[in-house]
């Protein structure tokens, strides 16, 4: 098995894009149909940090807030900079969208 040195490493490493896709706007899709009939609440979820990212109003709408950001397949991890696990599709990297 060859030995790569950290310069090596470095090196093939500068070329790897982040695999994050980010909402640049609010998304917004109506849940009213799965929502039991005398739905009539608000609810809203926050990440680790204490940052709103999804809201269910009383309406049934669900809204996924801007800045919201993921990695499009979770598990996945790099070696060598071969990503393995299942992307969404390879991120342009100036506007980190899907090229797809």
């Amino acid at each position: 098995m060859p030995i790569i040195s950290h310069t090596a490493q470095a090196v093939m490493s500068q070329f790897a894009v982040k695999w994050v896709f980010k909402l640049d706007a609010d998304y917004v899709y109506n849940l009213r149909q799965h929502l039991p009939a005398d739905w009539n609440a608000g609810v809203a979820f926050l990440d680790s940090k204490g940052h709103r990212r999804l809201e269910i109003h009383p309406d049934g709408d669900a809204r996924v807030l801007a800045g919201y950001a993921w990695d499009g397949c979770t598990p996945k991890f790099s070696v060598f900079d071969i990503v393995i696990g299942t992307p969404d599709g390879v991120p342009n990297e100036t506007t980190g969208k899907p090229k797809a």
